[in-house]
């Protein structure tokens, strides 16, 4: 699990880090160690980012879940049927580049933010990805546990795609406490 882990960090990462990096450095912007340091441009630039990577995640996750696709790349991330921290790291290289790294990295590149924003915005999307797979509900863990168990369920970072697209699991079947068989229609 570790060696996954580390190795998508360390050596698969870059695939979609550097290509984001170039994006954002040949674009201009705030994005020039030079330029000052804004705080409300960069509280709108963590606004774009927060829905870039919601919007993405959604996108690459549920697309993830197509019967093909996840035969042959999700399906070794939900081994972990109660995720861990370390699950979050624990993905196929294609769904850890694409999916998840991707769409951390995507917004400060189009934002084109301050690095020191982008540096925060790495930081805390790394962050809040350990938590909600930590099995904590205090750290929020419980909506992301739940697609674990539940399989057509809860495929965002956040509640706003799985609402807007009635993808967020339904009361009835949390409170039974898990039907698996039960599918979205």
């Amino acid at each position: 699990v570790v060696a996954v882990g580390l190795s998508n960090i360390l050596l698969f990462s870059w695939f979609a880090t550097i290509p984001a990096w170039q994006l954002q450095r040949r674009g201009g912007g705030s994005g020039a160690w030079d330029t000052p340091l804004s705080l409300p441009n960069e509280l709108a630039c963590f606004a774009v980012h927060v829905v870039t990577i919601d919007v993405w995640f959604y996108v690459t996750h549920r697309a993830l879940h197509l019967p093909l696709l996840y035969k042959w790349i999700h399906k070794f991330h939900h081994a972990f049927k109660a995720p861990a921290a370390i699950a979050c790291v624990y993905a196929n290289p294609i769904e850890f580049c694409v999916g998840n790294v991707g769409g951390v990295v995507l917004g400060p590149a189009l934002t084109r933010c301050h690095p020191y924003a982008a540096a925060y915005w790495l930081a805390f999307a790394l962050t809040s990805t350990s938590l909600a797979h930590s099995g904590y509900r205090a750290f929020g863990a419980e909506e992301h546990d739940a697609h674990h168990e539940h399989f057509s369920w809860n495929f965002g970072v956040g509640i706003l795609m799985d609402r807007a697209l009635g993808t967020c699991l339904p009361e009835g079947l949390r409170a039974r406490g898990g039907e698996k068989s039960m599918k979205r229609s």
